[in-house]
């Protein structure tokens, strides 16, 4: 099974599972792997203002958040692993500073799906455990 579908249908089952708003940020998710009318410059620059408000304002939850969309814009419509990883690695960090938990289940399967693509399965897998056991730590805390 594709790595792309399985991470979207298990973070599907565990999400719905806890109850969180899991539809909207599971649709979030998945938007990055359709294709929209929007072209890339369009999305990148829309993404790039948010990234300066929120370090404006000193946010670090929304530039986490802007962070890990420019990541999979990076990955999903530019194909730059490189600047997705470090984009989404940032925002890990970022999370995993602020104790947002359940932001970091998406920034893991980001990462999972950039390493699948690069040909790194068992790295992708290792990104993929560490998200579903991050996702299952969160459910057991609510």
């Amino acid at each position: 099974m594709n790595k792309i579908l399985l991470s979207v249908l298990l973070a599907s089952i565990f999400l719905t599972a806890a109850g969180q708003t899991a539809p909207s940020k599971l649709e979030w998710y998945r938007s990055f792997f359709r294709h929209t009318g929007q072209n890339t410059e369009s999305r990148m620059a829309a993404v790039e203002k948010k990234i300066l408000a929120a370090r404006d304002v000193n946010d670090a939850e929304a530039l986490s958040k802007a962070l890990k969309e420019r990541g999979m814009l990076q990955f999903t419509l530019a194909h730059d692993y490189l600047k997705a990883m470090e984009d989404l690695l940032r925002s890990l960090a970022i999370e995993d500073s602020l104790g947002l938990e359940h932001e970091k289940v998406f920034s893991m399967l980001g990462i999972s799906q950039i390493l699948e693509d690069a040909d790194d399965p068992d790295k992708a897998d290792q990104w993929l455990q560490r998200a579903l056991a991050a996702n299952e730590e969160e459910n057991d805390t609510e």
